[in-house]
This record gives structure tokens, sequence and C-alpha cells, in this order.
């Protein structure tokens, strides 16, 4: 089964992204690259309080991928962390709807 669609979280960035609204829940394939440079990136969730943003998975420390289940509606980001991290990409792609 393939990927059905991409989200895109960081397209050549140097610094965290903003929030984006998953329209589908699933599980998705959190894919992260660039030059990491000591960095560090982790996929967040907005939390039950509408205020917190929770961790998702392990932080990644070089290019790879991690399986996260998402509900529709969440709000997620991409945070960057420590290092000096250049031209970093991060996805979200649905792998299977939850409907």
């Amino acid at each position: 089964m393939g990927i059905k669609s991409n989200l895109t979280l960081l397209s050549n960035a140097a610094v965290s992204g903003t929030p984006q609204i998953i329209s589908v829940g699933g599980s998705y394939i959190y894919m992260v690259s660039g030059t990491f440079g000591g960095t560090s990136t982790q996929l967040q969730v907005l939390g039950p309080d509408g205020t917190t943003f929770i961790n998702m998975g392990a932080a990644i420390t070089v290019a790879g991928f991690q399986k996260v289940d998402l509900p529709a509606g969440a709000s997620v980001k991409t945070i960057i962390t420590g290092g000096t991290p250049s031209a970093m990409h991060a996805t979200l792609g649905l792998v299977q709807s939850s409907g």
C-alpha cells in the first residue's frame, strides 16, 4: 500500500515549523531529511487542553522516518532543537485512513 497524501511540515527550513491540521485520521509515515548538524527533530501534536503540544514517537537525529497514528483534526508540527540545521524537510504521508 502506497502513501495516499502528503502534508509538508518543513520545507528547506532551519527553524521549527508552524502547526498544520490533519484532515484525515489514520496511520502516517513521518519523514525527515536535511543537514542535521547536531539537531534533533520531533513531531508534536496538540494535546487535549488545546494549548500544550505533546511529543509523538522518538526524536529523530538523522534522516529517517517513523509511523504514527493521528486522529482527524489533529494539529501537528515539527520542532527543531539544538545544533546548526539547514535544508530541513519533514512530511507526513497518509498510509491508511481510519475510515
